[in-house]
């Protein structure tokens, strides 16, 4: 099974690629033009590089992909906005793209947050926009909502 990780420098991205690798399976590890990639070429994944705000580089990176792991997203903001930005636009365009006439995406496994549950805070809502745009998706989602998650690296 090919499996792409959204989100591949992040806290949960980065520690999911190498459970992945050390369980012996292969990921592509995607991320955005201006994250730091040092661990990740460090632990030798395959890095993928697209764009969020304008969907460049997507549908080249999902080529041959099975399962997407989608942890690209945010919780930490400048501006308000960018809850959206970051959460629900993200899964938007992953969607759009996995819906592309030559994709091979059978399932997208977007990661959400507890805060989905009762939605009362901006983050909490981008991240239950984000659940509604999966249940719409031409593919097998699932959502898992994890509650804080903190280790290591964090």
């Amino acid at each position: 099974m090919s499996i792409l990780v959204t989100g591949a420098s992040g806290f949960v991205g980065r520690h999911l690629c190498e459970q992945l690798r050390n369980s012996g399976r292969h990921c592509r590890a995607l991320v955005r033009p201006s994250s730091a990639t040092d661990d990740l070429k460090t632990a030798s994944h395959s890095i993928w590089v697209a764009d969020w705000d304008t969907g460049v580089g997507l549908e080249t990176a999902l080529q041959g992909i099975e399962t997407v792991v989608h942890c690209a997203g945010g919780g930490r903001v400048r501006r308000r906005s960018d809850y959206r930005r970051q959460n629900t636009e993200t899964t938007r365009r992953l969607l759009e793209a996995v819906n592309a006439p030559s994709g091979t995406v059978r399932q997208v496994i977007l990661l959400s947050s507890l805060a989905a549950r009762k939605p009362v805070s901006l983050y909490g809502q981008s991240k239950k926009a984000a659940e509604q745009l999966a249940k719409q998706a031409p593919v097998t989602t699932v959502t898992p909502r994890p509650p804080g998650i903190y280790g290591p690296g964090d």
